[in-house]
């Protein structure tokens, strides 16, 4: 197994500004070296190789992170949203008759039977209507007897 040479710190100040996004023009200038110089090291096989672990890495860690922030969003919507169903149902107690009855609205618009009654209507919409002739074969196919199995009489057998 080869064993890949460590990068001298100047090339791993190099590979930080590449995984930042710099440009090797921009990396020669701030660290005070020529192009031609940053272009020959970038391109070297082991710093090449040194950035592929690199890269893979922060990719990784990247992944973890927006894992991480998809859930906390999450739990940040269900909480939000456990809260104003809360205050919500609190305010269909309002002294104020208007409130009350918005509120009491809103709930049965959200929750209410008709909200029921279209989730069950969106369950069933996926019927196939077939024509007249497509039902009917169905239909005969359905009612066809039985074949014959166990030794039954065949035409042609004596007795």
């Amino acid at each position: 197994m080869e064993t890949v040479a460590r990068l001298t710190p100047r090339a791993m100040k190099m590979l930080d500004y590449i995984i930042q996004g710099l440009k090797p023009s921009q990396i020669a200038e701030r660290l005070g070296l020529t192009l031609s110089y940053v272009s020959t090291v970038t391109n070297s096989p082991n710093f090449q190789h040194q950035l592929s672990i690199r890269r893979a890495k922060f990719e990784d860690e990247l992944d973890d992170r927006v894992i991480v922030s998809e859930r906390e969003a999450v739990d940040v919507l269900r909480e939000s949203a456990r809260k104003a169903a809360e205050k919500m149902v609190a305010l269909v107690d309002s002294p104020s008759d208007a409130i009350a009855l918005r509120s009491s609205s809103d709930i049965m618009d959200r929750v209410g039977p008709h909200k029921q009654q279209r989730n069950v209507s969106e369950k069933t919409s996926n019927i196939v209507i077939l024509d007249e002739k497509a039902a009917l074969l169905i239909h005969e196919t359905l009612m066809m007897e039985e074949p014959c199995v166990d030794g039954d009489e065949e035409e042609g057998e004596s007795i």
